[in-house]
Protein backbone atom coordinates (compact mmCIF):
# COMPACT_ATOMS: atom_id res chain seq x y z
CA UNK A 1 0.00 0.00 0.00
CA UNK A 2 2.84 2.39 0.85
CA UNK A 3 4.49 1.60 -2.49
CA UNK A 4 1.21 2.35 -4.30
CA UNK A 5 0.79 5.68 -2.51
CA UNK A 6 4.42 6.56 -3.17
CA UNK A 7 4.04 5.66 -6.85
CA UNK A 8 0.87 7.77 -7.16
CA UNK A 9 2.59 10.71 -5.49
CA UNK A 10 5.53 10.40 -7.87
CA UNK A 11 3.17 10.29 -10.86
CA UNK A 12 1.34 13.41 -9.69
CA UNK A 13 4.65 15.19 -9.15
CA UNK A 14 5.83 14.26 -12.66
CA UNK A 15 2.55 15.42 -14.22
CA UNK A 16 2.76 18.73 -12.34
CA UNK A 17 6.39 19.28 -13.40
CA UNK A 18 5.47 18.39 -17.00
CA UNK A 19 2.57 20.86 -17.00
CA UNK A 20 4.84 23.61 -15.67
CA UNK A 21 7.41 22.84 -18.36
CA UNK A 22 4.71 22.92 -21.04
CA UNK A 23 3.56 26.33 -19.78
CA UNK A 24 7.14 27.55 -20.08
CA UNK A 25 7.55 26.07 -23.58
CA UNK A 26 4.38 27.39 -25.20
CA UNK A 27 1.31 29.52 -24.54
CA UNK A 28 -1.99 29.66 -26.45
CA UNK A 29 -4.19 32.74 -26.14
CA UNK A 30 -7.18 34.21 -27.94
CA UNK A 31 -7.27 37.88 -28.91
CA UNK A 32 -9.42 40.66 -30.31
CA UNK A 33 -8.54 44.12 -31.54
CA UNK A 34 -9.01 46.94 -34.04
CA UNK A 35 -7.30 47.90 -37.30
CA UNK A 36 -7.30 50.70 -39.83
CA UNK A 37 -6.68 49.33 -43.32
CA UNK A 38 -5.99 51.08 -46.62
CA UNK A 39 -7.11 49.21 -49.73
CA UNK A 40 -5.18 49.78 -52.93
CA UNK A 41 -6.35 49.10 -56.50
CA UNK A 42 -10.07 48.68 -55.82
CA UNK A 43 -11.19 48.89 -59.45
CA UNK A 44 -14.62 50.55 -59.76
CA UNK A 45 -15.60 50.70 -63.47
CA UNK A 46 -16.45 54.06 -65.00
CA UNK A 47 -19.84 52.69 -66.05
CA UNK A 48 -20.84 52.43 -62.38
CA UNK A 49 -19.79 56.04 -61.80
CA UNK A 50 -21.97 57.19 -64.71
CA UNK A 51 -24.91 55.43 -63.06
CA UNK A 52 -24.33 57.55 -59.93
CA UNK A 53 -22.15 55.27 -57.80
CA UNK A 54 -19.26 56.78 -55.90
CA UNK A 55 -15.88 55.16 -55.62
CA UNK A 56 -15.66 53.44 -52.23
CA UNK A 57 -13.54 54.80 -49.42
CA UNK A 58 -9.96 53.52 -49.54
CA UNK A 59 -9.60 53.35 -45.73
CA UNK A 60 -11.78 51.16 -43.53
CA UNK A 61 -11.88 50.36 -39.79
CA UNK A 62 -11.89 46.66 -38.98
CA UNK A 63 -12.34 44.36 -36.01
CA UNK A 64 -9.89 41.47 -35.73
CA UNK A 65 -9.96 38.26 -33.73
CA UNK A 66 -8.09 34.98 -33.52
CA UNK A 67 -5.78 32.65 -31.61
CA UNK A 68 -2.05 32.95 -30.99
CA UNK A 69 0.57 30.33 -30.15
CA UNK A 70 3.81 31.54 -28.55
CA UNK A 71 6.84 29.28 -28.17
CA UNK A 72 10.46 30.19 -27.44
CA UNK A 73 11.70 32.40 -30.28
CA UNK A 74 8.57 31.91 -32.44
CA UNK A 75 4.98 33.14 -32.58
CA UNK A 76 2.11 31.87 -34.74
CA UNK A 77 -1.49 33.02 -35.08
CA UNK A 78 -4.66 32.31 -37.02
CA UNK A 79 -7.44 34.86 -37.28
CA UNK A 80 -9.56 37.16 -39.35
CA UNK A 81 -10.79 40.72 -39.76
CA UNK A 82 -14.07 42.29 -40.81
CA UNK A 83 -15.04 45.90 -41.40
CA UNK A 84 -16.22 48.50 -43.85
CA UNK A 85 -16.94 52.14 -44.42
CA UNK A 86 -19.74 54.06 -46.13
CA UNK A 87 -18.80 56.73 -48.65
CA UNK A 88 -21.80 58.90 -49.61
CA UNK A 89 -24.01 56.50 -51.61
CA UNK A 90 -21.51 53.65 -51.82
CA UNK A 91 -20.74 51.37 -48.88
CA UNK A 92 -17.99 48.77 -48.78
CA UNK A 93 -17.62 45.60 -46.73
CA UNK A 94 -14.10 44.21 -46.39
CA UNK A 95 -12.73 41.19 -44.62
CA UNK A 96 -10.27 38.34 -44.69
CA UNK A 97 -8.49 35.55 -42.86
CA UNK A 98 -4.80 34.94 -42.30
CA UNK A 99 -2.07 32.70 -40.93
CA UNK A 100 0.95 34.39 -39.35
CA UNK A 101 4.35 33.05 -38.42
CA UNK A 102 7.12 35.20 -36.97
CA UNK A 103 10.44 35.20 -35.15
CA UNK A 104 10.45 36.62 -31.62
CA UNK A 105 13.53 38.77 -31.16
CA UNK A 106 12.54 39.35 -27.54
CA UNK A 107 9.42 39.41 -25.38
CA UNK A 108 8.18 42.53 -27.20
CA UNK A 109 9.23 42.39 -30.87
CA UNK A 110 8.07 39.82 -33.43
CA UNK A 111 8.64 40.05 -37.19
CA UNK A 112 7.21 37.58 -39.69
CA UNK A 113 5.02 36.83 -42.69
CA UNK A 114 1.25 36.62 -43.02
CA UNK A 115 -0.64 34.74 -45.74
CA UNK A 116 -4.35 34.31 -46.31
CA UNK A 117 -7.35 35.60 -48.27
CA UNK A 118 -8.93 39.03 -48.63
CA UNK A 119 -12.27 40.11 -50.09
CA UNK A 120 -14.34 43.23 -50.60
CA UNK A 121 -17.87 44.00 -51.71
CA UNK A 122 -19.25 47.42 -52.69
CA UNK A 123 -22.91 48.40 -52.85
CA UNK A 124 -24.56 51.63 -54.00
CA UNK A 125 -28.16 52.81 -54.00
CA UNK A 126 -28.55 54.87 -57.18
CA UNK A 127 -30.84 57.71 -58.23
CA UNK A 128 -31.83 56.05 -61.48
CA UNK A 129 -35.21 54.54 -62.24
CA UNK A 130 -35.84 51.39 -64.21
CA UNK A 131 -38.93 49.79 -65.75
CA UNK A 132 -39.53 46.06 -66.11
CA UNK A 133 -41.11 44.32 -69.10
CA UNK A 134 -42.55 41.08 -67.79
CA UNK A 135 -43.67 39.89 -71.24
CA UNK A 136 -40.23 40.15 -72.82
CA UNK A 137 -38.22 39.70 -69.59
CA UNK A 138 -36.21 42.89 -69.92
CA UNK A 139 -35.36 45.98 -67.87
CA UNK A 140 -35.15 49.46 -69.37
CA UNK A 141 -33.79 52.69 -67.95
CA UNK A 142 -31.15 53.28 -65.32
CA UNK A 143 -30.72 50.75 -62.48
CA UNK A 144 -31.49 51.71 -58.89
CA UNK A 145 -28.68 49.68 -57.33
CA UNK A 146 -25.17 48.57 -58.18
CA UNK A 147 -22.66 46.18 -56.65
CA UNK A 148 -19.26 44.65 -57.31
CA UNK A 149 -17.08 42.17 -55.39
CA UNK A 150 -13.65 40.60 -55.63
CA UNK A 151 -11.83 37.87 -53.68
CA UNK A 152 -8.06 37.57 -53.44
CA UNK A 153 -7.53 33.84 -52.93
CA UNK A 154 -3.89 34.26 -51.91
CA UNK A 155 -2.25 37.20 -50.17
CA UNK A 156 1.25 37.34 -48.68
CA UNK A 157 2.99 40.14 -46.82
CA UNK A 158 5.18 41.20 -43.90
CA UNK A 159 3.88 41.94 -40.42
CA UNK A 160 5.57 43.50 -37.39
CA UNK A 161 4.19 43.07 -33.86
CA UNK A 162 5.30 44.91 -30.74
CA UNK A 163 3.93 44.10 -27.30
CA UNK A 164 3.68 46.76 -24.59
CA UNK A 165 2.09 45.86 -21.24
CA UNK A 166 -0.15 43.17 -22.74
CA UNK A 167 -1.21 45.21 -25.78
CA UNK A 168 0.24 44.09 -29.12
CA UNK A 169 0.61 46.79 -31.76
CA UNK A 170 0.92 45.60 -35.34
CA UNK A 171 1.61 46.93 -38.83
CA UNK A 172 1.82 45.12 -42.11
CA UNK A 173 0.71 44.60 -45.69
CA UNK A 174 -1.21 41.95 -47.64
CA UNK A 175 -0.29 41.79 -51.32
CA UNK A 176 -2.72 40.00 -53.62
CA UNK A 177 -0.90 37.42 -55.74
CA UNK A 178 -3.68 35.72 -57.70
CA UNK A 179 -5.93 38.00 -59.83
CA UNK A 180 -9.62 37.10 -59.51
CA UNK A 181 -12.74 37.70 -61.59
CA UNK A 182 -15.18 40.37 -60.49
CA UNK A 183 -18.61 39.24 -59.27
CA UNK A 184 -22.02 40.89 -58.97
CA UNK A 185 -25.25 39.86 -57.29
CA UNK A 186 -27.44 42.08 -59.47
CA UNK A 187 -25.84 41.90 -62.91
CA UNK A 188 -24.50 39.43 -65.37
CA UNK A 189 -20.95 40.55 -66.14
CA UNK A 190 -19.99 40.21 -69.78
CA UNK A 191 -16.33 40.46 -70.82
CA UNK A 192 -15.24 40.05 -67.23
CA UNK A 193 -11.66 40.79 -66.24
CA UNK A 194 -9.37 39.77 -63.41
CA UNK A 195 -8.23 42.25 -60.79
CA UNK A 196 -5.74 42.30 -57.90
CA UNK A 197 -5.90 44.55 -54.85
CA UNK A 198 -3.65 45.02 -51.82
CA UNK A 199 -4.05 46.03 -48.16
CA UNK A 200 -1.92 48.10 -45.77
CA UNK A 201 -2.89 48.08 -42.10
CA UNK A 202 -2.01 49.19 -38.59
CA UNK A 203 -3.77 48.24 -35.38
CA UNK A 204 -3.58 46.48 -32.04
CA UNK A 205 -4.94 43.42 -30.30
CA UNK A 206 -5.42 42.36 -26.69
CA UNK A 207 -5.26 38.79 -25.34
CA UNK A 208 -8.44 37.49 -23.70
Amino acid sequence: MKKLILSAACCLLMVNIGAQNMEKNFKITSFWGLEMAAYLHLDIPDIAVTFGAKRPAAIAPEALFGYQLDIPKWSFSIGGELGGLPNEKTSSIVGGCHLFGGYRFNEALTIGLSCGMQAYSCYAALDGQASMDLKHGSIAGNPTAWDLANVQKLTVGPCVKYNVDGITFLAGADFGLIPSDYKSRFYRIDNNKKGTFHRLYIGYHISI
